[in-house]
C-alpha cells in the first residue's frame, strides 16, 4: 500500500470535517465573533505547509484539498476583517 494514500484519506476527512464550519461561517459571515482571527490564521498557515508537504511526498488528492481549504480559510479571514465593525455593533 502506498503511504501517500493515508495522507489523502486524512486530508479528505479533515476537509469534510471543515465543511460544516464553512457553511456556518457563510450563513453568519457578518457576525463571526465565535471564530478567532488568530486560530483561522494559524489554520491557514498550517494548511500551506500541509499542501507543500503533501505535494513533495507525491500525495495525489491531498494537495488539491489543501488548496481548496486555503481558499475557504482565506474567505473566512476576509469576512472577519470585512465585517469586524458590524459584529462589534451587534453586541
Amino acid at each position: 500500500m502506498n503511504p501517500t494514500i493515508l495522507l489523502d484519506i486524512g486530508n479528505l476527512l479533515f476537509f469534510i470535517a471543515m465543511l460544516p464550519q464553512m457553511i456556518t461561517a457563510y450563513k453568519n459571515r457578518r457576525n463571526l465573533t465565535g471564530l478567532s482571527f488568530g486560530l483561522l490564521t494559524f489554520f491557514f498557515a498550517g494548511t500551506i505547509f500541509f499542501a507543500i508537504g503533501n505535494y513533495l511526498v507525491g500525495a495525489a488528492i491531498a494537495p488539491i484539498l489543501c488548496v481548496i481549504e486555503l481558499v475557504l480559510y482565506a474567505t473566512q479571514l476576509f469576512w472577519k476583517v470585512r465585517y469586524r465593525n458590524v459584529s462589534r455593533n451587534i453586541h
